[in-house]
């Protein structure tokens, strides 16, 4: 990357702060732990997280019900993806299908919506998938090996925005294919 004044890296919350600490810029003493040449000493990077606090809730379809898709054969996801091309079929709407946002009635009401619900449908159900690619713990309130396996369904996220709480991401490893440790 060639720039003539500066470059901006916006990778989220999480891996903006991994990637500028594995390129070397971060806290010194962190940097050294991990053995990456420090080529910028900054102390506040991976400092002063603010996410808010969400939850994933997953209602599974019950038994007998229609899958999202027809079977998980190559040849049905060939099928889906060629209507999806043609603006048709199940892969033509969006993941997301809803959002709201209200007030809890908690904060003053200047402070505007503290709450926000999300509405999806999901195909499968992945934790170690969810945890790699979020960053999200999954934790689970009853045993859902069976529901592991592949179980399609409507997740809702609620969310609480404008959290006051602050967390961290730190280094695990200076090998860039381990995740960092994020601490709430």
């Amino acid at each position: 990357v060639k720039a003539r004044k500066e470059t901006t890296l916006s990778a989220g919350a999480i891996c903006t702060p991994w990637l500028l600490k594995l390129s070397g810029v971060g806290p010194k003493a962190e940097l050294e732990e991990h053995g990456i040449p420090v080529v910028l000493d900054k102390p506040g990077v991976g400092a002063n997280l603010m996410d808010p606090t969400a939850m994933m809730v997953l209602f599974p379809l019950k038994k007998g019900k229609r899958r999202l898709f027809s079977d998980r054969s190559p040849s049905d996801l060939a099928k889906q993806v060629g209507l999806k091309m043609q603006g048709k079929g199940q892969m033509s709407y969006p993941g997301g299908h809803g959002m709201a946002f209200w007030r809890s009635g908690v904060l003053p009401e200047e402070m505007g919506t503290d709450l926000q619900m999300h509405l999806a449908t999901m195909i499968g159900h992945d934790n170690k998938g969810i945890t790699t690619m979020l960053g999200m713990s999954v934790y689970e309130d009853r045993d859902c090996r069976n529901l592991a396996k592949a179980s399609d369904g409507v997740v809702t996220m609620p969310v609480v925005n404008q959290t006051e709480s602050t967390g961290s991401i730190e280094l695990a490893s200076g090998d860039s294919f381990v995740y960092p440790i994020t601490r709430p």
